[in-house]
């Protein structure tokens, strides 16, 4: 039976102690052992938290996407900020320590099971948030769409997937043909509103892009 009180704080301590292996070492090359090791348990002990390398992996990550939505979700939440402000906010906020960590060893580790699961967990938890967005911005009059959920996809990939490797890779060209195109997209598919693209191009103005 698993104990009442130190069961999750003991998990936690866990998860921190795998995930900071994972930045030193990457994912491949941590073993189980190695995080055993690292939080001087038995053998048997670990697996009274975790039956595997790839269920520790899954409860690393489940655990930094909760930490990095905590922030995104007050701010989506917040009824004095318009849906272009929050799309805006998305696209220029700065990223925690541990999302820059995390960004930095799924590149290192490209294509690997650390690079889909986070990518994966990333994708499930933001498709809401541009849904919620979108459709703060069908309300307003911002965007037209049929299709919020759909659309909130399509914003998923193009900014989280493709907007964020492009801007972190520092090729001026790229990021300005990228901005170009994520401003047909809004103009083309979610008829966003010649104010909410103005206010968009002052900010991209002022942010030197």
């Amino acid at each position: 039976m698993r104990p009442s009180t130190n069961f999750e704080p003991k998990r936690l301590e866990l998860i921190k102690i795998a995930w900071r292996l994972f930045v030193e070492r990457g994912y491949e090359r941590t073993s189980i052992q190695n995080i055993i090791a690292a939080a001087g348990i038995s053998k048997g002990a670990m697996y009274h938290y975790f039956n595997s390398k790839e269920e520790i992996l899954d409860a690393v990550l489940q655990h930094m996407v909760a930490e990095e939505f905590k922030e995104i979700e007050a701010i989506i939440d917040n009824p004095s900020m318009s849906a272009a402000e929050k799309f805006m906010w998305l696209m220029f906020r700065p990223p925690s320590e541990e999302a820059e960590q995390a960004k930095e060893l799924t590149l290192r580790e490209h294509d690997s099971l650390l690079d889909y699961r986070a990518r994966e967990l990333n994708r499930q938890a933001s498709i809401p948030i541009f849904k919620k967005i979108i459709e703060q911005g069908i309300a307003e009059g911002t965007f037209e769409t049929e299709y919020p959920e759909e659309m909130a996809t399509f914003c998923q990939y193009i900014m989280g997937d493709v907007l964020t490797s492009i801007v972190m890779s520092g090729d001026e060209i790229k990021i300005n043909n990228m901005l170009g195109a994520v401003e047909v997209f809004m103009k083309k598919c979610l008829h966003t509103s010649p104010e909410a693209l103005h206010y968009w191009n002052s900010l991209f103005k002022e942010k030197g892009m």
